[in-house]
């Protein structure tokens, strides 16, 4: 009785030179960048990753506070990414596993509406903050998490800009509807 194994079993033999080869060229493609990766220096590394919009502009900003886009409410400021066009607005902060404590999001809008936002594709918990035309608070959703899609959150009166901030963020801010904010280096505000 013959028995049966993979390299005899089901593969003709050129196939089998041309698996073997790939698994070889596989197997030694992930052991040199295995090998490359603990080469470098830690610092190498960690400048080597790609950072999202919002890290990078942590790093520029470390430096430069003063012009890095801002949005203060009662005492309380945070750092945003502006997302002023459709597609950045459409991606928001899907797909990101963090948000950095006193970092932002703010959406900017060409006019004033009851604009829906959801969670799709959001990793980790936020506060969702609509602003008015003149930076009044007119609507403020906490905790709103990502099993809470596909519900889409909406503002009971008109607003121009949405921030996104780290869960408990307008709680510890002591934020409320009425509060104004303050948009500081922001561009189009």
């Amino acid at each position: 009785m013959r028995h049966w194994n993979f390299w005899s079993g089901w593969i003709i033999p050129p196939a089998r030179f041309a698996l073997g080869l790939i698994i070889a060229l596989t197997v030694a493609g992930f052991a040199f960048g295995f090998a490359s990766m603990i080469s470098q220096k830690p610092t190498e590394v960690s400048n080597a990753r790609n950072l999202h919009p919002i890290e990078e502009q942590i790093s520029h900003s470390m430096s430069e506070s003063d012009s890095a886009p801002s949005v203060t409410i009662a005492s309380k400021s945070v750092r945003v990414e502006v997302a002023e066009t459709p597609s950045k607005r459409e991606q928001g902060l899907s797909g990101r596993h963090e948000l950095p404590p006193d970092m932002g999001m703010l959406f900017l809008f060409d006019s004033d509406g009851k604009w829906g936002f959801w969670m799709k594709d959001m990793w980790f918990p936020i506060d969702i903050i609509w602003i008015s035309v003149s930076g009044r608070i007119v609507y403020i959703v906490p905790h709103a998490t990502p099993a809470s899609y596909p519900r889409v959150f909406v503002p009971s009166e008109d607003a121009r800009y949405v921030l996104e901030v780290p869960a408990g963020t307008a709680e510890s801010g002591g934020w409320k509807i009425g509060d104004v904010a303050r948009f500081s280096n922001v561009p189009g505000i």
